[in-house]
């Protein structure tokens, strides 16, 4: 029973589990504060979102036992998707939003 409680899968499961109770907890204390989610508060979500989605790569995906061009790729592309999601994000609040036609 040992074994199966401490085996990697549980830890990873346990580790997905708080960070989404821990999602939750940062979007419920941002809106009880101002009625509406702030950046910072979109920010943090963003970022435990795409740890949770690291997470999962390297330990469902098995990307922790691939080559190191494999896990560079993957690591380039979360960090170059979390920057366009929030670079985009906060392009909208700013009202800078530039349209392309």
């Amino acid at each position: 029973m040992k074994e199966l409680l401490f085996h990697r899968s549980s830890l990873t499961l346990f580790v997905l589990g708080s960070a989404t109770a821990l999602s939750w907890i940062v979007s419920e204390a941002s809106k009880v504060e101002t009625g509406a989610i702030s950046f910072t508060a979109v920010a943090i979500l963003m970022v435990v979102t795409f740890i949770k989605v690291k997470v999962v790569m390297l330990n469902f995906m098995e990307v922790n036992h691939a080559p190191l061009l494999l896990k560079s790729a993957c690591n380039a592309w979360l960090f170059t998707s979390l920057a366009i999601i929030l670079g985009m994000y906060w392009l909208t609040l700013s009202g800078n939003m530039i349209f392309i036609s």
